[in-house]
């Protein structure tokens, strides 16, 4: 009877995983190419979203707004983007994926060449402010150390425990007033900080599809070698 049991709910299983859509590929633990190909073609296909499995949509990616504080010495620059619309995002390459098995932990570092378009309130020094709408064109690398554990379900439980934002090499960055002229900019530093700001949500996001995705998919559909 034990046997016929385990038999019952291995059956189970197979039949409810044979019934998910085939959304990725699954990998060795140290075949980055692979394990690209496998992001790829999971952003390919749920870049829109994926309501059934309730994963959100990444490309547009849109955020209603933002506070988001610079410093200009000693002094705080405050900003407030609108109605922010983040593009480009389902063209992320994994650079770097390093799982280790003893502390289960899993660095994840993603680069994406991304565009963003929002409205934008800045307030300078009180009572100093300006308004008016804000672009930007940057190659964007967010690393991640994920914390792991596999249930008795055999699916990953995903916790993000650490991340990091950084613009790679010159972004490009627009500003114009409520009548189209162009607005006086931030500094070089005080630009990739508001980016990564923006960006820090947007992979929030991506994020979150990953660990709703674990908890659908068991995690031989992920790697083969955990």
């Amino acid at each position: 009877m034990p046997f016929l049991k385990v038999t019952l709910i291995f059956a189970l299983f197979v039949s409810t995983f044979a019934k998910l859509p085939r959304l990725f590929h699954p990998c060795y633990s140290n075949d980055l190419p692979c394990l690209n190909n496998a992001t790829h073609s999971f952003l390919s296909k749920t870049f829109r979203g994926y309501p059934s499995l309730r994963i959100k949509p990444v490309d547009p990616l849109i955020i209603p707004s933002l506070h988001t504080v610079v410093l200009e010495g000693n002094n705080m620059i405050r900003i407030l983007n609108r109605d922010i619309q983040v593009v480009k995002l389902r063209n992320q390459e994994l650079v770097t994926y390093k799982i280790n098995k003893r502390k289960k932990t899993i660095l994840l570092e993603l680069q994406v060449d991304l565009a963003i378009n929002s409205n934008i309130t800045i307030g300078y020094y009180y009572p100093k402010t300006a308004s008016g709408s804000y672009f930007a064109l940057a190659v964007v690398k967010e690393t991640f150390l994920l914390d792991y554990e596999i249930n008795d379900q055999n699916h990953f439980e995903i916790q993000p425990s650490w991340h990091q934002c950084n613009v790679v090499g010159t972004s490009y960055v627009e500003m114009k007033d409520e009548e189209g002229r162009k607005m006086s900019g931030l500094t070089n530093d005080q630009d990739r900080a508001l980016i990564c700001s923006i960006v820090d949500w947007a992979f929030a996001t991506v994020i979150d599809n990953l660990r709703t995705v674990a908890r659908v998919y068991p995690k031989s559909a992920f790697l083969i070698d955990i």
